[in-house]
């Protein structure tokens, strides 16, 4: 039995993709998030979530990548915004984790999409 994680937000997504000009998308990246954080943020959110015996711990960098996560893209150029926040979706996964539907999610292939990928390419 797989959760019921917000999957209307990745459902509309990939509806909204499959609909829009290949010009508009043809290349590009797209975040797809409830709102705009930073890693820092982010990493508070779950911490809240899941409680404060998590430890936050940071890298300083000059990966731009790391300073902030943005779904304006997806907003700007396909019209989507999602309707869960990112809070909700954390305790989704956390209420999952402690209802045990997650069964092996660390080691399992479906819950790594580069290890399921490499598999489906080699059958």
């Amino acid at each position: 039995m797989r959760p019921n994680i917000h999957i209307d937000d990745m459902v509309e997504i990939y509806v909204v993709l499959l609909n829009a000009q290949k010009e508009k998308i043809a290349g590009q990246i797209f975040n797809g998030g409830y709102e705009n954080q930073t890693v820092l943020q982010l990493a508070e959110t779950v911490r809240d979530v899941i409680g404060e015996d998590v430890v936050l711990k940071t890298t300083p960098t000059d990966d731009n990548r790391s300073d902030h996560v943005s779904s304006k893209k997806i907003t700007d150029v396909l019209g989507f915004t999602a309707s869960h926040t990112i809070k909700d979706t954390v305790s989704d996964i956390k209420n999952a984790f402690e209802k045990r539907l997650l069964p092996n999610s660390l080691e399992d292939e479906m819950y790594f999409n580069i290890k399921r990928m490499q598999s489906i390419n080699l059958q």
